[in-house]
């Protein structure tokens, strides 16, 4: 994977934000490939398909590609908000790349996948909608919130203007890849518990507490406001991620992480 941008496709072009479209879709079909299958490339979006912007030949799974002159930061600015919550509930999600550059020496300094399954509702928030005086006045867009979304679904493919390999990458995905065979609402739940996991700083081997994933009950209350049971959801998730070898019961409240 080349990490070098070609900034004349946009010579043409005096607004930033289309340069920036077209110079890193260019590099989008050129370089990318599929994270979740041995595809060597992603080709750009269908006609009449206005939700995605790749997909994959192999396996049809659709990306769309956020990038930004600079650092990315927690809220992602994004499309329609009830859309975008429509397609999460009817697990439709695509997945994301987000894409970070040098504007000077146009270079990719950080690219990033987020997988679909991991796009939950108590990810994306709302936005205020237009004022009257807008051109599309009423519309309701949202931004997706980085930082709510764990380590684990947050797949790097270039870091510090460096690939990383795409064994290694594949690998990552595939550890997670069981959330899609789960309905919106546990797949938040999954998330949300993943996350709190990694808040906690735990690594391969390391031994937690439910009481210790308890001391996030407030947080997670936040985040699933109509849920009036959330530690008993939590030891239900505990169980699912017990079932699929993430975690491990040792008895009276203590779990390891494997």
């Amino acid at each position: 994977m080349d990490v070098h941008l070609d900034p004349s496709l946009a010579e043409e072009y005096s607004n930033k934000a289309q340069a920036t479209r077209v110079v890193t879709e260019a590099w989008a079909e050129e370089e990318m490939y599929c994270p979740a299958c041995p595809s060597s490339r992603l080709e750009p979006h269908r006609a009449g398909k206005k939700v995605e912007d790749f997909f994959c030949p192999r396996c049809d799974r659709r990306t769309q590609l956020k990038a930004k002159r600079g650092r990315l930061y927690n809220r992602v600015s994004n499309s329609a908000y009830e859309p975008k919550v429509e397609a999460i509930r009817g697990n439709r999600a695509p997945d994301y790349a987000f894409m970070e550059f040098d504007p000077e020496e146009w270079m990719v300094e950080r690219l990033r996948v987020v997988p679909g399954h991991f796009l939950t509702e108590s990810v994306v928030e709302k936005r205020n909608p237009l004022r009257s005086g807008a051109r599309r006045a009423g519309w309701v867009g949202s931004n997706i919130l980085l930082n709510r979304i764990p380590a684990a679904g947050q797949i790097l493919l270039v870091r510090d203007r460096e690939a990383v390999h795409a064994k290694e990458v594949r690998d990552q995905f595939r550890r997670t890849s069981f959330l899609r065979e789960f309905g919106a609402e546990a797949r938040g739940w999954l998330s949300d518990l993943v996350d709190v996991l990694e808040e906690i700083g735990l690594g391969p081997g390391d031994e937690f507490t439910l009481r210790e994933v308890y001391g996030y009950e407030e947080e997670l209350s936040k985040r699933h406001p109509d849920n009036n049971h959330v530690r008993a959801k939590v030891r239900q998730q505990l169980q699912v991620l017990r079932d699929r070898g993430l975690i491990e019961f040792l008895g009276d409240g203590h779990y390891r992480l494997r």
